[in-house]
């Protein structure tokens, strides 16, 4: 009896042991395993950008943390399950529990970026470790960074861009990149001795020729620049008094001398409204070069909307600044809706001057709010669309007001070449964004008219 009772025991308990074990078995079996896969891409490529680690195979249940790294270059957009975002998961690990396999992406955007290039014996970037020599990086487009000269060695004179513009007469100067830079720092002798760094300037800031010069060094004297409005006559020092000045100074600046021409010219101010005219045209004899603010008229029972030059609107604003480059219609629009006013920029004259030179004259106005980043041409001999970004010529100007001329002289000795001309500035708005390029539309001019 006692045999039979343990016996029966023995067998309760071996059926326990197989359930338990069933049950295990049957919940693992429920479980089942899940697989993570990773990558990293943009929204529409799987082209691998960053590495992500993390992934695998688990049970499910199981709770698996995606890790990412940042990329130079790419904003990081999301982590995306299957294609889909997981909101509000912007870090650098993702932590999260699948039910099924799945893939989880780091979607990444890429950033428009600007090469920044600095020439140089030493210098550094926003306060941080000297550079030397050459230094050459990227930045997202946009960046503002303070650019400081400061070799000991050598008397700083200016920065200049790749055209050779004058950018600042100060060792340390703030830039903001719209597209690739290029910098380059002049700079002479710190002490007096044999020789001076001589640097031919135009009046516009355009760094025509600088070199070390002796007492006996044959200087290549550059062709006097155009200024309109005016006749060159010759440079402020001749080559005979800059040998005498190289022993006596690090640094010798010359500078064209001018005539002004005294050439008038006239621009006459009409004020219409719904194109009709409500008030007597005036005319304003001027000399050509010279800049003029014009104010709209005061018309009783007619609003001022905008000013106008042939059929481009060159002004929002009731007081408009020009540089007198001819004869001139200025027409002040009235009582017009419909239209949203803002910045402007436009060709306001366009002309073959002497030495084969042709001269555009860019006039801006900017209402007040606006920063001005950058302003200068384009242009191209092929297409009325240039851009700073398509393969064409640009010239950047240093002068920061927000109305304002600018004049680009092209020389040229083909009469068969077609320049199409365009003025651009870059602002940040009210709020500090930078905004898209400004152009004018594009005028086209050759030397045969």
């Amino acid at each position: 009896m006692k045999t039979k009772k343990h016996t029966e025991k023995i067998i309760v308990f071996v059926v326990l042991v197989i359930a338990l074990v069933f049950t295990a078995l049957l919940s693992s079996y429920a479980a089942g395993t899940v697989t993570v896969y990773t990558g990293s891409g943009t929204i529409d490529d799987d082209t691998s950008i960053a590495a992500v680690t993390g992934g695998g195979t688990g049970n499910q249940g199981d709770s698996f943390t995606i890790t990412r790294t940042e990329v130079h270059g790419y904003q990081f957009d999301g982590w995306y399950v299957d294609d889909i975002k997981q909101q509000g998961e912007t870090g650098l690990t993702f932590t999260f529990t699948p039910e099924t396999d799945c893939y989880v992406k780091a979607v990444y955007i890429p950033l428009q970026m600007s090469k920044l290039s600095i020439t140089g014996p030493k210098f550094r970037l926003n306060s941080g470790t000297n550079q030397q020599s050459y230094y050459l990086s990227s930045f997202e487009t946009g960046t503002t960074l303070t650019i400081e000269y400061t070799d000991t060695a050598y008397n700083f004179l200016y920065w200049v861009n790749a055209n050779d513009k004058i950018l600042s007469k100060s060792k340390s100067f703030e830039i903001t990149l719209t597209g690739d830079t290029t910098l380059r720092a002049v700079y002479g002798k710190k002490n007096v001795g044999t020789s001076a760094m001589v640097a031919y300037v135009s009046d516009s800031d355009q760094l025509l020729r600088s070199e070390l010069c002796t007492a006996n060094t044959n200087i290549y004297v550059p062709a006097g620049p155009s200024k309109l409005g005016y006749t060159f006559l010759n440079w402020s020092l001749s080559v005979d008094e800059i040998h005498a000045m190289v022993t006596q100074t690090n640094f010798v600046l010359v500078k064209p001398v001018y005539s002004c021409n005294g050439t008038e010219t006239s621009v006459t101010i009409g004020c219409q409204s719904g194109g009709t005219a409500i008030a007597p045209d005036t005319e304003l004899i001027a000399v050509k070069g010279e800049t003029h603010i014009f104010t709209a008229p005061s018309v009783e029972n007619h609003t001022f909307s905008y000013w106008k030059i042939g059929n481009d609107i060159v002004s929002y604003s009731d007081k408009y600044k020009l540089m007198i480059s001819g004869t001139t219609a200025l027409t002040a629009v009235y009582d017009e809706t419909g239209f949203t006013a803002g910045p402007v920029i436009v060709i306001t004259g366009a002309e073959i001057g002497e030495g084969n030179k042709l001269s555009f004259t860019a006039t801006r106005s900017v209402p007040s709010g606006y920063t001005l980043v950058k302003q200068g041409f384009v242009y191209s001999l092929t297409s009325q669309n240039a851009t700073l970004e398509s393969n064409t010529k640009s010239y950047e100007f240093a002068n920061k007001e927000l109305c304002g001329s600018s004049v680009l002289n092209i020389k040229t000795n083909h009469t068969d070449r077609t320049f199409y001309v365009r003025g651009y500035m870059i602002l940040r708005d009210t709020g500090g964004n930078l905004l898209p390029a400004y152009y004018s539309p594009a005028v086209s001019l050759s030397l045969n008219g």
